[in-house]
């Protein structure tokens, strides 16, 4: 629901500005810029405290009027709990990420569009905490790959400046063992397995150095 309230929000402020803002288009330039927001840890089963802030710096090239990929680095914090007949299990930690993402952006009423992205982040770990039952591993790797995607909206206010908000997430992370219905077994179908997954929701500008679009 915030996400959605946040998007309308935005959406009705840039409406305001948009019958006298000239069209915009970016193709050819690079942008950099910032973003924070908050973050949802979703892969905790046992009701722990699973909201925390986030944010990070980006950089994002226009290779056409509405494409354009990006890096960017940020920081948030993750996390994994669990309990069966069998076992338990509760990590908590935080990560330097470096997402890489494709977005495509679609217009909704002249400099403001909205935008589906989709790509993969490199993580690590720096910092982690296990409270893991003994017949279970806490032996993982602190860097890992994980998938990226968001949707959001992007309004240019001036030939230099963007302004947007965006809704993304980071599935299939930090991998903390394998699962089956009765416990916990690291010897069975992998695709049952505990992973680190989080929702994040970024407000940011960004600025292009080179005048004049």
């Amino acid at each position: 629901m915030k996400t959605i309230l946040y998007l309308i929000i935005f959406i009705f402020i840039a409406s305001k500005v948009l019958a006298q803002s000239p069209i915009i288009n970016p193709k050819n330039c690079w942008y950099f810029g910032f973003e924070i927001g908050n973050n949802t840890i979703t892969s905790y089963d046992l009701g722990e405290q699973n909201k925390s802030f986030q944010g990070g710096i980006l950089s994002e090239y226009y290779f056409a009027k509405h494409w354009s990929i990006s890096g960017r680095l940020k920081y948030f914090k993750t996390g994994l709990s669990f309990i069966s007949s069998s076992a338990y299990g509760q990590f908590d930690g935080a990560v330097i990420s470096v997402p890489m993402n494709c977005k495509w952006e679609f217009k909704i009423i002249k400099n403001l569009s909205a935008n589906l992205k989709f790509g993969v982040a490199y993580n690590y770990e720096i910092q982690r905490n296990y409270t893991f039952s003994q017949n279970i591993t806490t032996d993982y790797p602190k860097s890992f790959a994980s998938l990226n995607s968001g949707i959001g909206v992007n309004y240019f206010v001036s030939k230099e400046i963007g302004v947007f908000v965006a809704f993304e997430q980071f599935r299939l992370g930090g991998y903390k063992g394998k699962k089956n219905v009765g416990g916990y077994d690291f010897n069975i179908d992998p695709f049952l397995a505990n992973y680190t997954n989080n929702n994040l929701i970024n407000i940011g500008v960004k600025y292009n150095f080179k005048k004049g679009i």
